[in-house]
């Protein structure tokens, strides 16, 4: 493979925006663009990318593949992934990263088996090994697993939140390569259409912009899911969640933090009722005040924690509430 070989983002846009998965992405390729001397291309698809060309470029793309058409306004796992396959086939680049999002994880997967080669997902690192090749880590229950690969395109999918969002701003080449649909393998005999996109109603703050976050576990049951609420609202937060508490029901999916759900850097994180799960903790991006209460006093989640409290988070919530709701 050639050294210069370039490292691909696959980029996400809704209505005409980046999404912040996109540029955590750019802003991480090109520092491994940097280390391993390559360039960094972007392959962009939507109804119009005129604007988003020009910003791609502004923030340091070398080459943005710019792939246009009706049918892309609107995200369709079927057609983005023949896109991105085609033009993988077309340009080789030595490797391809994708956001571990809905989007992300649907095109990945269908990608890396048209491609027939190996895909890492829900990375929380890369790096570079000494012999060249992409280094993903990802968490486990007992730690975390380094991957490498040893076929091409080198691909892997990528947490939201696990990079920085960096200040973006030292224009690259920013060449724009067109390319037709029709030009591209496969992408007029696609058997399924997107008819309607609607957007879910979400808090006015989310998840990863969270400041403050009330996240609970399994040892909060399926009744006390108000009190968390009400911890958060007083102390003017969001509320998130376990695995075990999602697949349970109690809570919904976007409310999910951890490896296959949401990254966090908030200053204040609360644990109630969590267990310290490797899988949720990878999440949770060194707050600056981490506070946990459980009942069990060798829960592993007082190891990470700053403030713990042993008790039943039904007698001490009261009292946190009473307290964040005086204090204003």
């Amino acid at each position: 493979m050639s050294k210069n070989r370039e490292i691909w983002v696959v980029a996400e846009q809704r209505q005409g925006e980046l999404k912040r998965i996109t540029l955590e992405l750019l802003g991480r390729a090109l520092s491994l663009a940097e280390e391993k001397g390559s360039q960094v291309g972007v392959l962009l698809m939507g109804k119009s990318n005129d604007n988003l060309c020009r910003e791609l470029a502004q923030k340091g793309a070398d080459r943005i593949y710019s792939i246009e058409g009706d049918v892309l306004e609107l995200y369709n796992p079927e057609l983005y992934s023949r896109v991105v396959a085609g033009l993988a086939k077309e340009f080789e680049p030595g490797a391809i990263l994708l956001g571990a999002t809905v989007q992300g994880s649907a095109v990945s997967s269908s990608v890396a088996a048209t491609l027939r080669t190996g895909l890492t997902a829900h990375c929380c690192d890369l790096s570079f090994s000494e012999e060249g090749r992409l280094r993903q880590v990802v968490p486990s229950l007992e730690g975390y697993y380094v991957f490498v690969s040893h076929s091409y395109p080198e691909m892997a999918s990528v947490s939201p939140g696990v990079f920085p969002l960096l200040p973006l701003e030292e224009a690259g080449k920013g060449e724009v390569v067109n390319r037709e649909l029709s030009s591209i393998e496969g992408c007029l005999e696609i058997k399924t259409s997107v008819l309607s996109f609607e957007k879910s109603v979400k808090d006015a703050v989310s998840l990863e912009d969270a400041e403050i976050i009330v996240a609970g576990g399994a040892g909060v049951g399926s009744a006390g899911w108000s009190m968390v609420e009400d911890l958060a609202e007083a102390l003017g937060g969001v509320v998130g969640a376990t695995r075990p508490a999602v697949d349970e029901g109690w809570i919904g999916h976007e409310r999910l933090i951890g490896q296959s759900g949401k990254n966090v850097s908030p200053k204040l994180f609360v644990a109630v009722g969590v267990s310290g799960d490797p899988l949720h903790l990878s999440g949770v991006r060194e707050p600056e005040l981490f506070f946990a209460i459980n009942k069990n006093e060798k829960a592993a989640i007082f190891q990470f924690a700053d403030y713990g409290v042993v008790g039943d988070y039904r007698k001490v919530l009261p009292l946190l509430i009473e307290a964040a709701v005086n204090s204003r």
